[in-house]
Order: structure tokens, then C-alpha cells, then sequence
């Protein structure tokens, strides 16, 4: 049975599709955000509003379907959650992100706040399971992370290590010298420089088809740790959606390809992502090698290539920061030579509907009659 509500007052819960989701609720996911990362310690750099609004309100592109919600204590935005499910490849599995500000929370509201967000998705689809992360390493969250693990049970089903690499450490000159000397282990390749809304021509080596075939072998090859998912698959529309979204946030996609020089086939990429009129912080979206290829240093390769260019074409850029699972020995040992650091370290977790909501004292979807 649920157990009983503490008063909430006047609190009012609203989900909206992303996409159609109202401009004063885009506002208030977007400061409460980054109060969330004031608290976690996240905010350095701080991040733009109007990039974390654009986030929010364009979302991850197709096939993902994914709603925000807003909660309103006497008119006030003083939460918000965001659900997001991949009906293609991963159908029953919720991932939700739930906040609440600090003067309103120990009153029920993330709990409503999860509660509506589950019963929204399975008016639509059966949930069999549902996906969390949390920023394990900021002292703010451990106490949520010894609830989940110590209290509940419940493992973490991967281990994210986030990690940031200081622009300051590096020059273009020394990233060219070291991909020179890099470049002979490789064997014949070609590195393919383009921004992602203008794919190179022919004449380059570089083929679309055989891009999105390395992509979809190199997603088969990250590694889930615990989780129960199935890589996600990409299509040159969903590319182009994905691109997209991105210009639509003010944001542009680099990426880097080597092509086998006998063959033409694509063996690896990566690929990065940043606001050209605010580029201090770089995310590094994706490096990988397609499996007959590993062993010959291109990993390591592609990311000095894409540094190299990165250092000369935008001075205003200040940091990389990388996402590695805690397994991924090989790429978490490319980012250390180059000089990544540990920023933070992120928990996922994965749970049955029905056990997340008898720990969380909220009726399971479906069981209301």
C-alpha cells in the first residue's frame, strides 16, 4: 500500500511533450537546473540558461520519446522531473530525472514528481523498468546514494567516470608532434575532418553508409556493465535529426574519421561538441574503433587528430570533458596519457517499476483500477 502523503500545500504537477513544452516552464527547468549544479558543485564553468533551456526543449531527436514536467507550490516552480524511453530499441525502460529545490523538499514532491512521470509513460506503454543516475562523488548526493545502495539494495547497474582535460596543459604544435609520431602505428589511414551538417565529398574516401555502419558496430562494443539495454542504432535520418538539434541549441558536431586506405572502409571516428560563441567547455561526444582495427593506436590517433584542430580553429576553448564507464580500461587509459582528470564520478541504477515504487511508497502504474 502507499503510504501516506505529507501536505504539499497548493502543488500543482504539469507534463508537456518536449517540443511543445511552454516557454515559462523551459525557464524554470532551466534555473532549477542550474541550481542543481550550484549544489553538486557543477558549475565551473557555469553553463549558459539559455543552452540548458535548449536542452530541455529539444531534446535527444528520434527515436526517443521524452516529456518535462514542472511542480508549482502555490504558483512557484519548485521542481522538476524529465522521463525519456527509446520505444526502437529499448521499450520498456524508463530513464527519469527528478528535482526538487531545497526549501520544499521531505514534503512528497519527488515523489509525486516520479509518480506522475510513470503513470504519463504507461498510459502510453508498459514500464518494466526504470533508469537513474546519480553524481555519486559530489557530497550533496551521497546521502541519496546510501539510501539506494545501502538501504535499498540496489547495485549500481554502471559506473560512469567523468573526467576533463585542461586546454591550458596543450598547443596545437604539441598535438601535431605527437600525432606525427603516432601516425606510422597506425598503418594506412586517412584521417577526415568535417563539421557534421556537411559531410565530405567523395573525393575524400569518406561514405555515409560506411560512417553509420562503424557507429552501429562501435555502439555494440561500449560497454553496459549491468545494464539491461540494447545499444541504440543510428540511420543516416536520425543522424541528420541528431545535427539538427544541435544547430537548433547554437551548437555544432565535429567529428574525425579514419579511412582505411585499401580498403575505404571506415575503421573509427570521434566526435565533439561545443557552442562556437561560448566554447569554453568541449564535450567529447564518441571515440571509437571498430573491433578488426583495434591494436593499432587509432583511438589514441583520432583524439590527438581532433585536438590538433580543436586547439588551432578555437582559441576560446578552455576544456574536454569525456564520459568513460568505469570498465572501459582502454579508452579511460587514452584519456590519462592525454591528461584527463577525474572531475566527478556518475552512478546509474535500474530497477523494476514495481520495486522502485514500493520503496518510494507510490502506486505502481496500473494498479489504480
Amino acid at each position: 500500500m502507499p503510504r501516506s502523503q505529507p501536505q504539499m500545500d497548493q502543488t500543482t504537477f504539469e507534463v508537456f511533450p518536449v517540443g511543445a513544452t511552454p516557454d515559462d516552464v523551459l525557464d524554470a527547468m532551466a534555473w532549477l537546473t542550474l541550481d542543481l549544479d550550484h549544489e553538486l558543485g557543477a558549475d565551473d564553468p557555469p553553463r549558459a540558461h539559455a543552452d540548458v533551456r535548449s536542452y530541455y526543449a529539444l531534446g535527444w531527436g528520434r527515436p526517443w520519446q521524452q516529456v518535462n514536467l514542472v511542480a508549482r507550490r502555490d504558483g512557484q516552480p519548485v521542481g522538476f522531473g524529465s522521463a525519456s524511453v527509446d520505444p526502437a530499441h529499448n521499450p520498456g525502460n524508463l530513464w527519469i530525472h527528478a528535482y526538487v529545490a531545497p526549501p520544499h523538499r521531505r514534503v512528497g514532491i519527488g515523489r509525486a514528481i516520479v509518480a506522475r512521470l510513470l503513470q504519463h509513460r504507461a498510459a502510453d506503454a508498459p514500464v518494466t523498468s526504470v533508469g537513474f543516475c546519480l553524481r555519486a562523488s559530489a557530497p550533496a548526493a551521497r546521502p541519496l546514494v546510501e539510501r539506494v545502495e545501502r538501504d535499498w539494495g540496489v547495485a549500481a547497474g554502471i559506473v560512469e567516470r567523468k573526467s576533463r582535460l585542461d586546454l591550458a596543459a596543450w598547443s596545437a604544435e604539441r598535438a601535431a608532434s605527437e600525432l606525427a609520431e603516432r601516425r606510422p602505428q597506425a598503418g594506412d589511414v586517412r584521417l577526415v575532418f568535417f563539421a557534421m551538417d556537411d559531410h565530405p565529398g567523395p573525393e575524400t574516401g569518406f561514405d555515409l553508409a560506411g560512417y553509420l555502419d562503424a557507429i552501429n558496430e562501435i555502439e555494440t562494443l561500449m560497454p553496459m556493465e549491468g545494464l539491461e539495454q540494447e545499444p541504440e542504432r543510428f540511420d543516416a535520418e536520425r543522424l541528420a535529426d541528431q545535427v539538427r538539434r544541435q544547430r537548433q541549441r547554437g551548437r555544432v558536431l565535429w567529428s574525425v574519421v579514419a579511412i582505411d586506405g585499401a580498403s575505404g572502409d571506415c575503421l573509427g571516428y570521434s566526435t565533439i561538441n561545443f557552442r562556437p560563441d561560448d566554447p569554453v567547455l568541449v564535450s567529447q561526444w564518441g571515440t571509437g574503433v571498430v573491433r578488426r582495427a583495434q591494436g593499432r593506436g587509432l583511438g589514441k590517433l583520432l583524439k590527438l587528430a581532433m585536438l590538433e584542430k580543436l586547439l588551432r580553429e578555437v582559441p576560446g576553448a578552455r576544456y574536454v570533458e569525456t564520459s568513460n564507464a568505469g570498465s572501459n580500461a582502454a579508452m579511460i587509459g587514452i584519456n590519462t596519457d592525454l591528461g584527463f582528470r577525474e572531475h566527478f564520478i556518475e552512478r546509474c541504477y535500474q530497477m523494476p517499476v514495481g520495486a522502485l515504487c514500493g520503496r518510494l511508497g507510490i502506486e505502481a502504474p496500473g494498479d489504480g483500477g
